[in-house]
Parts: structure tokens; C-alpha cells; sequence
């Protein structure tokens, strides 16, 4: 088929490839492990050889877990350095390439996603129609953020790092708990959770635990007591946060979660306690109350979302 677009998510550990020939439509989706190509290059001229789809290519549009740089970026947790201009170079004069954030991404599929790509947290209903901001929080390796905003134009996508935002203590559990310069990142990721887990465990009088993955600690809940008390504080944490960059963008079309530390999370049932502290905002505490929360449950959102970017002519 002609390709007319490729589209690609960039992460620590895999790439993934598909083409788009128009908006919103996805084919020949492959993945490829980040260890076993040199560069970013290697991997995608592989994807080219296998679906035949270098002639007839437009444009490249890659999400990329790192912060963009112009039009380079370092692969964050990953020895890759991508640069728009190499990539040209594979392709027929005239293809452009393009470089988002992994969560830019992932906030310009909101708009277009639908309800059985979501599972909803709370009682509040969806409505993508009123066109109104949305947020996509992510709790993955990493905490980010991006927010999709309707323009006369059209969506587009603002990346934000609120995984550096300092975290500050409601109660003396959390004084206790929280150093000075604690950030959300420092208890709301996967490199995060594991030392939240010992913290607690000495708290409880627990032996040190050995390491552990993020998901073997939530699916421990329902009977290590560090475990269901780290769930449980996750929870109020996440919901607060959450509750905070909807204020802070006025995405009132809702925030949306996504990540593999979330996924786990929220099998632990703290769906509950996550919606009273995303809403508990003072004096914006009812408008909280009616605002969507959800968790993303389409395993190729990145993708989705940057096929919609507009085609460039020619």
C-alpha cells in the first residue's frame, strides 16, 4: 500500500511503526526492541524493508519519549539520537519528518478517542463534543503530562513536565513521609514507587523488601499491609495531582491516565478515593465534581494520536 505517512513511538526499551495513509487510520503496526538496533535509523530502515512502505512516504511524524530539542531528540533511557534531517535522507526528495513528545502523542488522540477506548473512574460522563481542554497524565517509568486544546485551527497539543512539580504534604503521614524538594515523580512512577515501598514497609516494621516491580507491589495489596497502605496513598497522591493540572490548564473536558504504573494501580480498586481528592479543590470543588476522569485503555493511542497531525503537501 502507499504509505503516505509513517508514524512512530519512540520509547526507553521499544519502537513501534505503523503506516497512516489518512487520518486516524493505522496499518502494518510493528514493534521493535530498542536493545537490538544501534539507532533509530537501523529500526526503521528494518520496518521500511518489511512492509515495502519507503515509496510513495510524505512525511515521518514520530512521538518520542524525551524532551524535543528543535529538530533532534535524545531518547530518554535509551542510547538513541534522533534528527529529522537523517531521516529525510531515507526518503524521496520532498518527505518531511517530525518529531512530538511521547505525551503530546497521546494528547492529540483524546478528541478522537471513543468510549470503549476508555474506562471511565467515578460516575461522571464523557462528552469529547463540547471541545473544552483535556489532560493526559501519564504515570509510566516517568510522570508526565500534556494537555490537547481546541483552536480555530483545529486540536493541538501542549507537553508539559509536571513530573518535576514539587510535591507538598496535606497531613502528617505525608510531612512525615515527603522531603523538602520531594517531586510527584519521586513517589509517582516506576522509578519512584520502589523506594515509596521501603519507606513503608520500615514504617509498618516490614523487612527491607527485595526488588520488585511496580506491579508485583499493587498486586501484593490484598495482603502485605505496605502494600495496600502504598495503594491507598497512590491514590490520594494521583488524585490530587491530577485534580491540580486540570486546574492549573482549565481542562475541563478531563483528565485521562495512561501508563503501566497506573494500569496496576487501578486494579487494586482505588478508583473511589482518587476521585474524592481529585475533586476536594475548595471553592472549585463542585465544578471538580462534574469533570471526566478516565484511564486509556487503547494500547496504540501514541500512534493514533499523531496521525492525525495534518499531511504535509506535495
Amino acid at each position: 500500500m502507499t504509505a503516505r505517512r509513517i508514524v512512530a513511538d519512540v520509547g526507553g526499551s521499544n519502537a513501534r511503526f505503523a503506516l497512516s495513509p489518512n487520518y486516524g487510520v493505522l496499518a502494518e503496526l510493528r514493534a521493535y526492541q530498542v536493545q537490538d538496533y544501534p539507532t533509530f535509523y537501523d529500526a526503521l530502515d528494518v520496518y521500511l524493508g518489511e512492509t515495502g512502505s519507503r515509496k510513495g512516504c510524505r512525511s515521518v511524524i514520530i512521538g518520542v519519549a524525551g524532551p524535543i530539542d528543535g529538530d533532534c531528540v535524545h531518547v530518554t533511557n535509551s542510547p538513541w539520537h534522533i534528527e529529522t534531517g537523517r531521516i529525510e535522507t531515507m526518503f524521496a526528495p520532498g518527505a518531511k519528518a517530525g518529531l512530538v513528545n511521547d505525551l503530546e502523542a497521546v494528547a492529540l488522540a483524546l478528541p478522537h478517542l471513543e468510549d470503549d477506548d476508555l474506562q471511565t473512574i467515578g460516575s461522571v460522563a464523557r462528552n469529547p463534543a463540547q471541545r473544552k481542554t483535556m489532560a493526559a497524565v501519564n504515570v509510566g517509568t516517568g510522570f508526565g503530562g500534556a494537555t490537547a486544546i481546541y483552536t480555530p485551527h483545529g486540536w493541538i497539543a501542549n507537553p508539559g513536565e509536571p513530573g518535576h512539580m514539587t510535591l507538598g504534604a496535606r497531613s502528617e503521614e505525608e510531612l512525615a513521609l515527603f522531603a523538602g524538594d520531594d517531586t510527584v515523580e519521586d513517589y509517582l512512577s516506576g522509578r519512584g514507587l520502589p523506594g515509596f515501598y521501603t519507606h513503608l514497609c520500615r514504617k509498618l516494621g516490614e523487612p527491607d523488601p527485595d526488588e520488585v516491580a511496580c506491579a508485583e507491589i499493587f498486586a501484593q495489596a490484598a495482603h502485605d499491609p505496605a502494600a495496600r497502605r502504598l495503594a491507598d496513598l497512590f491514590a490520594i497522591i494521583l488524585g490530587r495531582v491530577s485534580g491540580d493540572i486540570v486546574l492549573a490548564a482549565a481542562a475541563w473536558g478531563g483528565a485521562y491516565l495512561c501508563g503501566s504504573v497506573v494500569n496496576g494501580w487501578l486494579a487494586t480498586g482505588g478508583g473511589e478515593e482518587f476521585r474524592t481528592h481529585f475533586e476536594s479543590k475548595g471553592p472549585m470543588t463542585e465544578r471538580m465534581a462534574g469533570v471526566y476522569t478516565g484511564l486509556i485503555t487503547r494500547t496504540d493511542t501514541p500512534l493514533f494520536g499523531v496521525s492525525h497531525l495534518p499531511f504535509h503537501n506535495g
